[in-house]
Formats: C-alpha cells, sequence, structure tokens
C-alpha cells in the first residue's frame, strides 16, 4: 500500500489524502501519507502530516525516521539528529536508526558520536553495507586510514558490485601505501 501511496503522490488524489480527508484523527493514516511525501521529496508536506501522527499518538520508529530524513534533507541537522535519536530509542535494534543517526552526527562534525552510533548500527547488523561505508568514509577524513581499511573491505564484500565501495577501498589502501592491494 505504500509503495501505491508513493505512485499516485503525482496525481490529484493520493491513497493517503483520502485516508486522512475521511479520518484525519487517524495517527496511522497521518504517518503514512508524511513518509509517503517525504518518500518523493515533498518535505515541508511530509513533516506536516507526521508532526499531526505525533501529536495523535503515533511515536513509532517510522514516524520518527521520517521525521529525521526529512529534516536532513531541509539542512536541518540538529533537528535531525533529535528526530534520529527518538527513532533509535523506538526500535534500538534497528540498524537503519543507528546508521542515520550517524550519518546526521557526522554531517554536524561530531565524529565521536557518529563513529559511536556507526558501530551500534554494526553491532545489530554486521551486514549492513552502508554503515561500513559511511564509518570507513569518516574515518578517512579523520585520518585513520588502517582503521578505515577494513570496514571498506566489508563493504566490498557485502556489496561486491559497487563501484563506489571499490573505488574507496583502493583509495584507502594506496593511501596506505599499499599500491599492488589497491
Amino acid at each position: 500500500l505504500a509503495v501505491m501511496c508513493v505512485l499516485m503522490l503525482s496525481g490529484p488524489q493520493t491513497v493517503g489524502e483520502i485516508r486522512t480527508r475521511d479520518k484525519p484523527d487517524n495517527a496511522e493514516a497521518q504517518g503514512f501519507l508524511g513518509g509517503a511525501y517525504v518518500e518523493v521529496g515533498r518535505f515541508e508536506d511530509g513533516i506536516r502530516h507526521l508532526e499531526t501522527a505525533l501529536r495523535l499518538g503515533d511515536k513509532s520508529s517510522g514516524v520518527y525516521n521520517y521525521l529525521g530524513a526529512a529534516a536532513m534533507s531541509l539542512g536541518r541537522l540538529p533537528e535531525a539528529v533529535a528526530y534520529f535519536r527518538r527513532a533509535v530509542a523506538a526500535a534500538p535494534r534497528d540498524e537503519v536508526m543507528h546508521y542515520n543517526l550517524g550519518t546526521a552526527l557526522s554531517g554536524l562534525n561530531r565524529f565521536a558520536e557518529a563513529e559511536a552510533a556507526f558501530n551500534r548500527s554494526i553491532a545489530v547488523n554486521p551486514e549492513y553495507a552502508d554503515s561500513h561505508q559511511n564509518l570507513a568514509a569518516m574515518l578517512m577524513s579523520k585520518g585513520r586510514v588502517k582503521d578505515a581499511i577494513p570496514h571498506f573491505q566489508r563493504a566490498v564484500d557485502l556489496s561486491p558490485d559497487s563501484a563506489v565501495s571499490h573505488n574507496n577501498l583502493g583509495g584507502a589502501l594506496a593511501s596506505a601505501g599499499r599500491f599492488a592491494d589497491a
């Protein structure tokens, strides 16, 4: 149903708009529509519906995560961090919530906190390639090449078709003087 709503957002009415018009006090419908709007880049519309979902009692990780994604897309990183922290609190065993928090913290140059968030994401799911990739890129930016290499390698192992992962691993190996491995 969520996919159908996203696909229909360009039309005159959407499934979500119909659901919220018919039941404006339905938190699930408000969250559903807000998430769909965020997915298609209508961030302000998404925020409006997601905040309504919160007021109506939906305190799910999905609502907070979509609010964080919208805030981050609008360049409001402190706000995004606050929402992602709430998403993590609502779903501490979801690697994506930790990953998103780490990404927002990294954007604020709060690297120690970002590193901890990426490591929590990896602890929850060691096979989440994006966390390895972003952690490694952040470590590289801080000059911690040797710490970054195993995470770039793991990202390549998990996503062997990713040109970005291969390129980043090669760059890290070259930076470490391991040209033959690059």
